[in-house]
């Protein structure tokens, strides 16, 4: 089962100790296509070593945790069937909704039409009841 994750993310535990960890500059940036060297240039790291350094701490590449990102952001406008799948591609700066389409398949298992119906029926299955104060303590 797939959730919805929490959104904007929290650094990833590993990383949090080392300065040079761009998720921020990464998250400002989802809309962009990824570009190494001018997340480098922002980070003021050459590309070789951001890309070392990357996958030291966090154990994948940049291009990889920026897709991650990309993917748990789509999820979470998925939970809102407000927004369409063509504008949350359109947020996410796809060319097209095509190219999402077959890119979050690819990354989480479903379309992101099945997940949001997915994700429909797993809140209305936790409709909580609402707490009175008479409940017994156990």
């Amino acid at each position: 089962m797939h959730a919805c994750p929490e959104w904007p993310p929290k650094p990833d535990p590993r990383s949090q100790n080392c300065c040079f960890m761009p998720w921020h500059t990464i998250l400002d940036h989802l809309h962009d296509p990824f570009n190494l060297e001018t997340l480098a240039r922002e980070m003021k790291v050459s590309a070789s070593h951001l890309m070392h350094l990357f996958k030291q701490q966090a154990a994948t590449s940049p291009k990889a945790y920026y897709l991650s990102l990309k993917m748990d952001k789509a999820k979470v406008m998925l939970c809102d069937s407000a927004v369409s799948i063509k504008q949350i591609s359109d947020k996410l700066g796809y060319s097209s909704v095509h190219h999402f389409t077959r890119l979050f398949k690819s990354k989480v298992g479903l379309p992101p039409g099945d997940f949001r119906r997915q994700q429909q029926l797993v809140s209305e299955k936790s409709i909580q009841i609402p707490f009175t104060g008479n409940e017994p303590i156990l």
